[in-house]
Formats: structure tokens, C-alpha cells, sequence
């Protein structure tokens, strides 16, 4: 198998040499359970610009919760992008319902090169798979003032996971270079490079959705949420008696949160928000409580929104006037371009969706 190699030599974050970008570009490959996306950027006038973008839908049940049940089908969607770009190089999202995360300590005198080592030991005691199944990565948090151990933030997954999709991205001709989390590709796309503090980054998907805190530019925990905006659609679509495709082109109107005859529908949606609200709240609560009075840096500065219907009227407003924090829209080119420079072909309102993608893409998804 491509990946049956020693834990402790290997991780899923640097599974092949990843080669410099100006030298061997690559596209960002984000694999969800409704759809694969897909971003690249090229080089015009000596800058980064957006390349070739895309997004290739399918139906459910190809992929479940991250798992691959119907590879062949999804080796032919994989086929279909692979034509769609100009590289056989990729960056891909792995599912972040399978990764385990946890934070360690290490005693001072562990050398750097025996981290992994050490890590190795303590797999199973965090984890519930055996060390012999689970490719890992260790991210060097730093010690804190008030302590001398090192600080390691672990991230794990089944190697048999990983190993499915190698083997599915083979198969439909694409040689993949390194993988990432979903959530910490989409920090890398909408949390800006060297930003220091903590952030909720939200990415409000098609049938579930992300939850992530992200400090220092590290995702440190995820929750995942079955509410979508799926369930949006199927309400609009239901009040309204349209077709699917109407339903969605209708999210995005206004009056459909402010029209008196449309208050049973305003139900259901401030229904669908309230539970997000109260999703958030959870993971908030337990950021909070993990000390008894969170640092400066623990405290969480703002929430970032992704994911089509993150945008949709008054949801970020609801968010800030029931939680008290800060809400924005992701702004995904925020570490690959400047608004004022450049203006890429992608609308706004499409690009929520296409975070995980372009932080794959981007040049300076790398963990330090």
C-alpha cells in the first residue's frame, strides 16, 4: 500500500516531497460529502492571479461522514476534474469527522528529532486506534512562559482512511502532495497569514457544518454539525412550491427575511439559525471552561463565516446580537491576493464556498 509505512516516519501533511510552487504548480482539491471543488492559481505579471476553478456535484451517498462508499463513482468525478486543470499535482482535504486531535506535553529534554517518537508512545492513550493503524502529525505549539514542558498539538487519522484516498485520486490520474484537515484548510484560506489571536471560523455547509477555533493560524478544535443549508432550501422550496433551483436562487433575496406574508417562513429559518447559534455557543463554553480565566490570546476575537449560506441576510447580525462577538464573511484570496489589486473572476457569494479549495491552493498552506 502507498502509505504503509512507520507513524513515526511518516505523517498525512507530508506523505511525498512537497516541491516549491514556482517550480511544479498544483491545484487544491476539497472533497466533501455532496461535492469536489476544485482551485488553482497561476502566475500573470509576476503575481499570484486565479487559475482554473470548478465544482463537480454528486449525489449522496457516494461519500458518507467522510468515508468513501462508492469509490468508483467517485474516481469518475475525480476524472472529470482531473481534465478540468492544468497539473496532475494536488493538495486535498481530508474529512475532518475522522481525525482525532489532541493537545500533549513533552518534558523539556526531548530533542526535536525524537518528537514524533514520543508522540508515537502516547497514540493510543488519546486515540482510539492502535498506533500501527494511524498516520499522525505533530505541530510544535512552543512552551509556555509559565511552564517548561513543550506544548504539541496532534493531529490523527486511520490509515486506512488516508490510504482511500490516495487510492481514489491515483486512479482518476492525480498525484496528490499533501493533505490537511478541512478546517485547517479553510484557516488557511480565511484567517490572514501571521495573525495572532483566536478565531471561530464557521463554514455553513450544503447537509452539515464546521465549527473550528483557530489560534495562531492552528486549528485546536472542530465540531461538526449536522445542520445545512440544505434544510433552508427544502423549507423555501416547500412554502413556496418551486422547484430546487429556484428555492436556492431565493435564499439569497432579501425580503424573504423581511415580507410580513412570509412569517411562517421566517420561522423556519431563524429556526435553522437559532440551532447554529446554539452549536456555536457549545463550542464556545468549552473553549472557555478548559482554564479559569482564558489568557488574552485564548479570547475569541471574531467569528468567521464561510459556505454559500453563511451569507445570507441578517445571519451574521443574528450571530453577533445573540453570542456578543464580532461576525464577518471570509474573505478566502486574504492570503493569496489584495481586493484592490486584483479582482478574480469568481463572485463573492460563490466563493464562500470554495474556501477549503483555495486554501489547498494557496502558496503558503503550510504549518509552522
Amino acid at each position: 500500500m502507498l502509505l504503509e509505512k512507520s507513524a513515526s516516519k511518516k505523517s498525512f501533511f507530508d506523505i511525498f516531497p512537497t516541491p516549491d510552487f514556482l517550480e511544479m504548480p498544483y491545484a487544491g482539491i476539497d472533497i466533501s460529502d455532496t461535492s469536489v471543488r476544485f482551485v488553482e492559481f497561476k502566475k500573470s505579471g509576476g503575481k499570484l492571479v486565479l487559475g482554473n476553478y470548478g465544482e463537480e456535484r454528486f449525489s449522496p451517498g457516494i461519500v458518507k461522514e467522510g468515508d468513501i462508499m462508492d469509490a468508483k463513482q467517485l474516481i469518475a468525478i475525480l476524472s472529470k476534474v482531473k481534465k478540468k486543470i492544468s497539473t496532475d499535482f494536488v493538495k486535498v482535504t481530508l474529512p475532518e469527522e475522522k481525525v482525532y486531535l489532541f493537545k500533549t506535553e513533552l518534558p523539556p529534554a526531548v530533542e526535536d528529532d525524537e518528537i514524533r517518537e514520543a508522540i508515537e508512545t502516547r497514540l493510543e492513550e488519546n486515540v482510539p486506534i492502535s498506533k500501527n493503524d494511524a498516520i499522525f502529525e505533530c505541530i510544535v505549539l512552543g512552551r509556555p512562559p509559565e511552564k517548561k514542558d513543550l506544548e504539541v498539538l496532534v493531529s490523527v487519522y486511520p490509515k486506512k482512511v488516508v490510504n482511500s484516498y490516495v487510492e481514489v485520486l491515483h486512479a482518476s490520474g492525480m498525484s496528490p502532495l499533501s493533505f490537511h484537515t478541512r478546517g485547517q484548510a479553510i484557516a488557511f484560506s480565511v484567517v490572514p497569514r501571521n495573525q495572532k489571536g483566536t478565531f471561530i471560523v464557521l463554514d455553513f455547509g450544503h447537509t452539515s457544518s464546521l465549527i473550528s477555533v483557530v489560534k495562531n493560524g492552528k486549528v485546536r478544535f472542530t465540531s461538526v454539525v449536522g445542520i445545512g443549508g440544505s434544510s433552508l432550501t427544502d423549507a423555501i422550496q416547500k412554502y413556496f412550491n418551486v422547484s430546487r433551483a429556484e428555492a436556492i436562487k431565493m435564499k439569497s433575496k432579501k425580503y424573504l427575511f423581511s415580507a410580513e406574508k412570509n412569517d411562517e417562513l421566517l420561522l423556519l429559518l431563524m429556526n435553522a439559525f437559532s440551532a447554529m447559534k446554539d452549536e456555536i455557543n457549545k463550542v464556545i463554553i468549552y473553549w472557555n471552561s478548559r482554564g479559569k480565566i482564558p489568557a488574552e490570546e485564548d479570547k475569541i476575537k471574531k467569528i468567521i463565516m464561510c459556505g454559500g449560506d453563511s451569507a445570507l441576510f441578517g445571519f451574521g447580525k443574528y450571530l453577533y446580537l445573540e453570542l456578543g462577538i464580532e461576525t464577518e464573511p471570509g474573505n478566502i484570496w486574504t492570503n493569496v491576493f489584495s481586493l484592490e489589486e486584483y479582482i478574480p473572476t469568481m463572485s463573492f457569494q460563490e466563493s464562500l464556498d470554495f474556501a477549503a479549495a483555495t486554501g489547498m491552493a494557496s502558496p503558503f498552506n503550510v504549518l509552522k
